[in-house]
């Protein structure tokens, strides 16, 4: 868990959930979790995004292939 000016950040949802709707209002914040879902006193906003349109995953696929290409092009010349 991250804490900053006025919400935590937590690993979870069961984690969140304790936070922010603590009985005792003293000892509760807004959360958000790494997903993107954000729990306060009264709210729950859902933080779920379709990973086939984020372009990083993306990009991180496209130099796993990259890198292979080369290793391959490599075992390639040196087998000439």
């Amino acid at each position: 868990m991250y804490a900053f000016s006025n919400f935590m950040i937590c690993s979870n949802s069961e984690i969140a959930q304790r936070i922010a709707y603590n009985p005792n209002r003293q000892l509760c914040c807004r959360c958000v979790t790494y997903d993107g879902d954000i729990y306060e006193q009264g709210t729950l906003s859902g933080g779920y995004v379709n990973q086939s349109i984020m372009v990083l995953p993306q990009y991180a696929e496209l130099q796993g292939i990259e890198e292979r290409i080369k290793r391959e092009r490599s075992n390639f010349d040196g087998q000439r």
